[in-house]
């Protein structure tokens, strides 16, 4: 769908309003499509999802009475919850057969690789936002493509990997860093992997990083110019400031935890932490914490909000011993659809708007209850 919107720019010159309109009836479609056939497939899916959104609602009404300035927030709220959000975690938390998925999954690796050479070809569609936009997306396949090198020996999806990779420099450095743990992670995960492939992928990863940095800044960056090509995160990574500035991301830390020490039982509701932030920075919809668990306590308090950042942490740390003794395709979609998510889940998402957030928690719940996966 992004592809479609940046495509739009270049050839159908179409009104930003009628690509919007597209996109949401697009997502509504297969709203409708995946909820319809899992009503026939699931015994009991209707009766859970309906009180999952009776709940949501609630919360809503709830957070309404809190903060009547939420009101402004909420058809996005909505529209996000039943087009992206909910649509995530039900993938996440019904799928077992992961290595049927994968297979599917990667039969549209042309989907990614042609948007990163559109990327290249037409830079002038995009702005800094949308390079952002690209690297989360082509994350979960830029994984994908080096899991599946690195455990099932399927060595083309290692040239694939260099090619997406190559794009998060682009983007956005939560992207960049969250491929990267993943990678980490994929190398502990490999338990058939002999030391001389784990070695191997590591020098090819270690010589990816020496070519990009020993290019010259000044060539990259007259180079990067040339081309109009917008790229934040190499922008910073020859800046003075590094690759780890906090691009004001300390301010939003800073206000938020001095919030909490002052009002730590204070109940904000869902998607509070917006409002708060317009308060303090301005701005039509304000900002958010950029942090997954900040968010949570300004929203729900240091009560609330802290159950439900336990529940998280307990699921990440169980789900990964159990994914220990799964097989090599269930650890490749663990690393695909959850582990890359961490480091942008800590730096940039917002659990209102982030389907990858409800994806991550759909998985991690399944992988530790679902024993049938286990057999997969």
């Amino acid at each position: 769908m992004d592809l479609y919107r940046q495509a739009n720019k270049v050839i159908f010159h179409l009104s930003d309003s009628f690509v919007d309109i597209f996109r949401n009836v697009i997502y509504i479609g297969l709203f409708f499509l995946i909820v319809g056939r899992m009503i026939f497939l699931k015994r009991g899916f209707l009766f859970k999802y309906t009180t999952s959104t009776l709940v949501f609602f609630f919360v809503l009404l709830c957070s309404l009475a809190l903060e009547y300035r939420l009101s402004n927030l909420y058809p996005d709220f909505i529209l996000m919850y039943f087009s992206r959000l909910s649509i995530a975690f039900i993938i996440g938390y019904y799928v077992t057969d992961w290595n049927s998925f994968l297979n599917i999954y990667l039969k549209f690796i042309w989907i990614p690789l042609f948007y990163s050479m559109f990327v290249l070809f037409f830079p002038e569609s995009f702005i800094g936002a949308s390079y952002m936009t690209v690297a989360y997306n082509i994350l979960p396949h830029c994984v994908c493509c080096f899991a599946y090198a690195l455990m099932i020996r399927k060595r083309r999806y290692f040239l694939y990997f260099l090619i997406l990779f190559s794009i998060l420099f682009l983007g956005a450095r939560g992207a960049l860093f969250g491929c990267l743990l993943a990678i980490v992670f994929a190398m502990i995960l490999d338990e058939n992997s002999k030391g001389k492939t784990m070695v191997r992928y590591g020098i090819y990863s270690l010589f990816l990083v020496i070519v990009i940095g020993g290019i010259s800044s000044d060539n990259l960056i007259d180079f990067l110019s040339t081309y109009n090509l917008n790229a934040r995160t190499m922008m910073l990574f020859f800046s003075d400031e590094g690759i780890f500035n906090m691009t004001n991301r300390d301010s939003f830390y800073l206000q938020g935890l001095e919030s909490l020490s002052n009002f730590p039982l204070l109940i904000r509701g869902y998607g509070g932490n917006i409002v708060f932030y317009k308060d303090l920075f301005g701005g039509d919809k304000g900002t958010y914490a950029h942090n997954i668990f900040l968010e949570l306590l300004l929203d729900y308090g240091l009560i609330i909000g802290g159950i439900l950042v336990l529940w998280f942490i307990y699921y990440v740390i169980r789900s990964f011993f159990v994914v220990l003794k799964l097989s090599q395709y269930v650890k490749i979609a663990y690393l695909s659809f959850f582990v890359c998510w961490l480091i942008p889940m800590l730096v940039s998402s917002s659990y209102t708007s982030g389907y990858h957030i409800w994806l991550s928690c759909g998985i991690i719940v399944n992988m530790v209850h679902n024993k049938s996966i286990y057999f997969k």
